[in-house]
């Protein structure tokens, strides 16, 4: 590996030198598609919905995950904006909302990926509260449960590979991380 391959992981990488990866069986993650007018329901949007747009937000706060919502509409909605948005908790930077606000050529249907990422041990209720929003929305993908391939803490805390595919670039598609302390 080059000197400069070794810096950018060192820089992007939020584990880089980690080699214990033992404690992900304590985390599960939650993922799909979905319109995001829909899911959150945005004034003025066109499209349908069951939702008031506060339901993912409240699973969130649930997991002390701060974010906000004007924010991240106002991410989704600058047209050039492909970036992912990756929210983590006060209590613990594993657990953590992502939000992949990609937007494909040809998508008629505004969707983005939404991915959760939690304690095992709130499973059972986010698992049950994800799945009463997953049931509602029109459009969406398959719901996705993970306990053993941690795909979105690989493409988060291991981005260099996981993410940007070794390929970095800083004026392309990027990951930011809200939330994280710098001490």
């Amino acid at each position: 590996m080059i000197n400069h391959e070794k810096e950018l992981i060192e820089k992007i990488d939020l584990h880089c030198g980690r080699h214990d990866f033992s404690e992900n069986k304590n985390y599960v993650e939650f993922s799909f598609y979905a319109c995001f007018y829909e899911l959150l329901n945005i004034e003025n949007s066109y499209w349908d919905t069951n939702f008031n747009g506060n339901e993912i937000f409240e699973i969130l706060t649930t997991l002390k995950i701060e974010i906000d919502r004007d924010f991240l509409i106002k991410r989704y909605n600058d047209r050039t904006n492909n970036d992912v948005e990756v929210f983590h908790s006060n209590f613990d930077e594993q657990v953590f909302a992502f939000f992949d606000l990609e937007k494909e050529e040809t998508d008629q249907n505004d969707m983005f990926f939404f991915g959760l990422r939690c304690l095992k041990k709130d499973e059972p209720i986010i698992n049950q509260k994800l799945l009463k929003i997953y049931r509602e929305l029109m459009t969406s993908s398959p719901f996705e449960f993970d306990i053993l391939n941690h795909r979105l803490y690989n493409k988060t805390f291991r981005s260099y590979f996981y993410f940007y595919d070794r390929n970095y670039n800083p004026h392309k598609r990027q990951i930011h991380h809200h939330n994280l302390s710098t001490s």
